[in-house]
């Protein structure tokens, strides 16, 4: 389990740090606003994009005020492994909340 964390996101690529206080390899992500694409990457400065017709994204689309789960590259090893997520939005602004968990 660990701390929620809050990404702000608009028209540009925005990126949070998330981390656990105990192994885990899942994520609830929370989108409160705006359609988000979202990527999860064990590395920084893997932008979130939204795919269009003939270019695919490895970005995720949640709606708005949607609420999912997610199995992620975060924390299976060891504790206090990183786990980055991007965001971003076509149009407006949205808040996304992110906390890691193991069988939420």
């Amino acid at each position: 389990m660990g701390k929620t964390y809050r990404l702000n996101l608009g028209t540009t690529s925005a990126e949070v740090a998330v981390n656990s206080y105990t192994p885990c390899n899942q994520v609830r992500v929370h989108n409160g606003g705006a359609e988000a694409a979202i990527r999860f990457s064990a590395t920084t400065g893997a932008a979130a994009a939204f795919p269009v017709s003939g270019t695919p994204s490895d970005s995720m689309v949640l709606h708005t005020n949607q609420t999912q789960v997610f199995s992620v590259p975060q924390a299976s090893i060891a504790a206090q492994s990183t786990l980055y997520v991007s965001g971003i939005v076509a149009s407006g602004t949205s808040l996304v909340y992110i906390t890691p968990g193991e069988g939420l």
